[in-house]
């Protein structure tokens, strides 16, 4: 069983997700008028506990939207949609402790677990040598991109050892709070380098950046244990895996001794393949779940909850409307409780947006999904233009923050 938070941002939000659950399209109308509460996604629900968790949450004043198969027990399961205010689900928490049924024990550990952890909004993160922490809340952040790499599918992310130091310089005075080190290419369709050849592009300009900015926060883009030991050896801070575990599990084993901070991301495939005819049949349920078990493996090998980010991997093996999905769905992956991380920047997705590949309509759609992204309070975005992206942040930013 799995519950996440939706967000019934319109009308056919809601009639989509009644759909999906297949409940009674005649129930549309009773259950419109109770979408300004917490939206919660039910994955899985017996119809045992369904149809006692619906009684319990009805008297309270919510509801629970389930298939109509559900109150004759029809079907042994169903999707479930809890619509609640934050009293009522409180109330129904409590409640459910008083039931010994072993399937509404489990809806009531994890509905308590969800519901707790959707209400966290700011992470304080050691860096560690007397260092200000890296604080992750409401405002979004901004990673900037430097590549280390003579084939990176941007060309001015390209930045040689001798140069490095003025771009970071020039990226932190334009806003950025993170710079991200990349030494191998992970565009659709390029081919890996060995782990000497990238500890070779990377440590040595790495290690600049830390003699040249002591309290900079350094992130290195990496999936391979022997290079994230060379990183943190050098003075990286945050180790950004694409393959959440997946390539090289042992990467959280290095992290977690070297007490640095793990981005862990989703992907479909490899880089070389990704892009080969990608498919979901449920694209937001399907990238919780591999993040979910990222986070199993990295938990198991040592690495603390509160030094994870995760990133639910736009354009890494997934369709043009698989990101959009993600991107619309965004408050779904508030369920872990951590920090997100989006990395959108002039991407296909992008492109296709625009309808124009051009430099320029790459950069315009990236910068409006970077505002989307603070509108959303995302932590984070990992992008490559600073400037214009940190002006669209900090527009959304003035407007949210705004009195009236």
């Amino acid at each position: 069983m799995k519950v996440f938070p939706v967000e019934l941002s319109d009308h056919k939000d809601l009639s989509a997700l009644i759909k999906k659950i297949r409940a009674d399209g005649r129930s549309f109308p009773w259950f419109r008028s109770k979408t300004s509460v917490t939206s919660l996604y039910i994955k899985d629900l017996s119809t045992v506990s369904a149809n006692i968790l619906k009684q319990e949450i009805l008297s309270r004043g919510g509801d629970l939207v389930v298939s109509r198969n559900t109150v004759n027990c029809r079907d042994k399961t169903t999707d479930g949609l809890l619509l609640a205010t934050e009293k009522q689900l409180v109330q129904l928490i409590s409640k459910l402790e008083e039931f010994d049924i072993p399937s509404l024990v489990t809806v009531r550990e994890e509905l308590a677990n969800r519901v707790s952890r959707i209400k966290i909004r700011t992470w304080k993160m050691e860096l560690g040598n007397g260092r200000p922490p890296l604080i992750l809340d409401s405002n979004t952040r901004i990673m900037g991109i430097i590549n280390l790499t003579p084939d990176s599918f941007f060309p001015e992310s390209r930045t040689a050892s001798e140069k490095i130091r003025d771009k970071a310089a020039s990226m932190v005075q334009k806003g950025a709070s993170v710079i991200d080190l990349g030494a191998e290419s992970t565009r659709p369709g390029s081919l890996p380098i060995t782990a000497e050849e990238e500890i070779k592009r990377l440590v040595p300009p790495l290690k600049i950046l830390r003699s040249a900015f002591p309290e900079l926060c350094i992130s290195v883009d990496t999936y391979r244990s022997e290079t994230a030991l060379a990183a943190l050896q050098a003075g990286a801070d945050i180790i950004n895996d694409i393959y959440g575990l997946a390539h090289d599990p042992e990467l959280a084993d290095v992290v977690a001794r070297k007490k640095g901070i793990l981005v862990i991301g989703h992907i479909q495939g490899t880089p070389r393949t990704m892009q080969d005819s990608p498919f979901y049949n449920d694209t937001v349920l399907e990238v919780l779940e591999g993040l979910e078990s990222s986070l199993k493996t990295a938990t198991k090998r040592g690495m603390t909850e509160d030094r994870i980010i995760i990133d639910p991997g736009l354009g890494f093996g997934k369709r043009y409307s698989d990101n959009l999905t993600i991107l619309k769905n965004i408050e779904s992956f508030r369920t872990f409780g951590l920090p997100l991380l989006i990395g959108h920047s002039r991407k296909g997705l992008t492109g296709k947006i625009a309808e124009s590949n051009t430099d320029e309509a790459r950069l315009g759609s990236t910068a409006s999904i970077s505002s989307y992204c603070a509108m959303k309070e995302v932590q984070m975005v990992r992008v490559h233009d600073i400037e214009e992206n940190y002006r669209a942040i900090r527009t959304i930013t003035e407007i949210r923050g705004a009195r009236s």
